[in-house]
């Protein structure tokens, strides 16, 4: 089974500069690309209107630009989307912006933007034989070097599954390559903390947020991979596919609840009040 061909490209815009995503842009010279010394952000633009959490992605780009040594220009991710939003088409539409290091100080800055794959309503996950190591210094950077979770995901739909699950380095749950992880176990949505080797998704956030407001038993922290087995409901969460159960781990179980899970509505519901009491929150700010 091949890799899926994903985020097609409709638009490019390099420095300012809209330029033809099939055509050469990027001196091959620059450590951004020789290196992958680089950050991103990825996010949803519906109909011209970015994610109500666009704060949450601005905070991650500056916290992954000072783990990578970068200085960034004031609210450069606000004002860099203003500026390419009026050349992203009115569908639903995956937007990543990308900071690069270039020559010296310099800094190549590239914003993309493809039309949303529809997200899968369940999918299949594989345990992957890498790891992610929380004391890495660099382990909740959102960076352009992806080699070992692309290989991950690659060996993952090799074997059948959607995306990969990656373990610590001591054998706990730590996320997947491009998601973060929920498990239920005996009422209570279980996630790995910040210190587990994850990133700090900005959906995960969210769920846990409106999770909380409406009462809802939620537990960060180390989350064994014995749990997995035992777990009623396991769900994989970001930016752009929103919230998905899973129906199977392979070589684990093929028992999961999937789209039939009893919390699974609660869930969402909890994460879609949080974006609509953020969206509602931004509209009344002066």
């Amino acid at each position: 089974m091949s890799a899926r061909t994903r985020d097609p490209v409709s638009v490019l815009m390099v420095d300012g500069r809209v330029v033809d995503p099939a055509a050469p842009a990027l001196a091959g010279n620059l450590p951004g690309v020789l290196r992958g010394e680089g950050i991103f952000e990825a996010f949803l633009v519906e109909d011209g209107v970015p994610s109500p959490f666009l704060g949450e992605h601005a905070r991650r780009l500056d916290h992954s630009a000072r783990l990578m040594g970068m200085e960034l220009a004031g609210e450069e991710l606000m004002e860099g989307l203003a500026e390419f939003l009026p050349h992203v088409a009115r569908d639903a539409m995956r937007v990543r912006y990308t900071v690069l290091r270039g020559l010296g100080a310099q800094l190549v800055r590239l914003w993309i933007a493809g039309p949303r794959e529809e997200p899968p309503a369940e999918v299949v996950l594989g345990l992957s034989p890498f790891r992610r190591d929380p004391a890495d210094p660099l382990v909740s950077a959102k960076t352009v070097s992806r080699a070992g979770s692309q290989r991950a995901r690659r060996l993952a739909e090799d074997q059948g599954a959607w995306e990969a699950l990656l373990p610590t380095v001591d054998g706990a749950l730590a996320e997947c390559t491009s998601c973060n992880v929920f498990l239920v176990r005996d009422g209570v949505l279980e996630t790995p903390g910040e210190d587990q080797g994850i990133l700090w998704g900005v959906t995960r956030g969210a769920v846990l947020r409106g999770c909380r407001r409406l009462g809802l038993p939620v537990a960060e922290g180390r989350v064994p991979l014995e749990h997995l087995r035992d777990a009623a409901e396991v769900y994989v969460t970001n930016a752009v596919v929103g919230i998905i159960p899973a129906k199977a781990i392979l070589g684990v179980r093929n028992d999961l609840a999937g789209t039939g899970g009893p919390l699974l509505a609660q869930v969402r519901h909890a994460y879609t009040s949080e974006r609509d009491l953020t969206g509602r929150t931004i509209r009344a700010t002066p």
